[in-house]
């Protein structure tokens, strides 16, 4: 039986009208990934633990039809025993989020929430314009793709 205090692997999302920002409550934990087969055995020839750190994924959709791209990424809580050897290397430190107590029940209700405590996780996104993300993705193509595989059109 899982202790009652113990992160549950999911998140209760409250947003803001605003496309700018967004606050959630979450209960996360890393997990570990398989140890079995060739990852497992790179992993254990290298030392190496098989654990992913708590993360928080998130996906920011429905700005499309105002010239948005859709943002897909996670979120890492700051102190997680593992963000600089994630098994699968997804962790960038500028991922890395604070989480902030909520305690007070008066202030949970104002965040849409029934109860503290809960932990709070406040955090502003950019989103890019679709033309502005075609573009770059041209300009990356035309540097990684060699002129020989080129297809003209």
């Amino acid at each position: 039986m899982r202790p009652e205090n113990e992160p549950r692997l999911k998140a209760d999302m409250a947003r803001t009208s605003s496309v700018a920002g967004a606050a959630a409550a979450v209960g996360i934990a890393g997990y570990p990934i398989t140890g079995e087969g060739p990852v497992g055995d790179v992993q254990t020839s290298l030392g190496e633990h098989n654990f992913r750190p708590a993360r928080l994924h998130m996906m920011i959709e429905g700005v499309y039809a105002l010239g948005f791209e859709t943002l897909i990424t996670a979120l890492y809580p700051r102190g997680d025993k593992c963000p600089k050897s994630d098994a699968v290397f997804g962790v960038n430190t500028s991922l890395i989020a604070d989480l902030y107590d909520v305690t007070s029940d008066e202030e949970a209700r104002a965040k849409g929430f029934e109860s503290a405590p809960l932990k709070l996780l406040k955090q502003d996104f950019v989103l890019v314009r679709q033309d502005e993300a075609k573009k770059v993705r041209a300009e990356r193509a035309a540097k990684t793709v060699p002129d020989e595989a080129k297809v003209e059109g």
